[in-house]
């Protein structure tokens, strides 16, 4: 499964985590939301060739990814822009490494439990007929 294959499904979560941060309503919840993009994100990729596992861990790689990115952004932005002494900063990248982890690994979760409940709906399906 190449990247291109699951670029929708990586916008899909990325656009859900973005979403529970800034409606006021879910903006609590935002803990749970890279698990709520895993499990909802990866029903646009189409291609299944891999196992459920494979496909969750390759999600959560491309989410991690893309928060590494958005966090090392807001970041610079801080530093830049708020006067936060030099003894702060290695805080401000702790927390970068934490929020790629955590949003990495919790929709790799999420994706993964989706695949699983998938397959075994799939088989249930096969054992009827």
């Amino acid at each position: 499964m190449h990247g291109g294959v699951m670029f929708k499904g990586v916008l899909v979560g990325i656009a859900i985590m973005v979403v529970y941060i800034f409606i006021p309503v879910v903006h609590f919840t935002w803990p749970i939301s890279p698990f709520i993009s895993g499990y909802v994100g990866i029903s646009f990729v189409k291609n299944r060739n891999d196992s459920a596992s494979l496909r969750g861990l390759k999600f959560g790689g491309w989410i991690g990814l893309i928060a590494f990115v958005l966090s090392v952004m807001v970041g610079l932005f801080l530093i830049a822009i708020f006067d936060i002494g030099s003894n702060k900063v290695p805080l401000v990248w702790i927390c970068v490494a934490l929020v790629t982890l955590y949003s990495g690994s919790m929709s790799a979760l999420g994706a993964m439990y989706a695949g699983l409940k998938n397959e075994k709906a799939e088989s249930r399906k096969m054992d009827t007929i």
